[in-house]
């Protein structure tokens, strides 16, 4: 078992794009490194880190739900808009930031079909 599939929730290591939108429809582009039924680590730069660090700050973590990820899980697949927060941020190198997010009062239909993306993903890769 890898270190991604022995978290409570299992992890598949993959590149989605997907966007960062606050409640002034700011929109930041970033990417995902793995995703889980809770959360997403992204992939950012330095320019990218300093903007979500900045609209994370402006709207603090009681107006957290004002800040949501929109992500589409396949080309088939309609946009799922979740809410967020963000518990960690490592700096890997001069330009190259991985940011842990985690969803935030998801709906359970919502967290079940990112699992079921996961495990597909986990099984058959895309």
């Amino acid at each position: 078992m890898s270190v991604l599939e022995s978290r409570l929730h299992l992890r598949a290591k993959i590149e989605i794009p997907l966007k960062v939108t606050s409640a002034s429809d700011l929109e930041l582009a970033l990417e995902t490194e793995n995703i889980s039924a809770n959360g997403v680590l992204v992939k950012a730069s330095l320019s990218e880190h300093e903007q979500l660090v900045a609209l994370v700050e402006k709207h603090g973590e009681k107006n957290s739900a004002q800040l949501s990820l929109h992500v589409t899980l396949t080309p088939k697949s309609k946009p799922i808009c979740l809410p967020f927060r963000l518990v960690h941020s490592q700096r890997l190198a001069q330009n190259d930031f991985r940011i842990g997010l985690n969803f935030i009062n998801l709906d359970e239909q919502v967290a079940a079909r990112i699992h079921k993306f996961v495990l597909k993903v986990l099984r058959n890769g895309l």
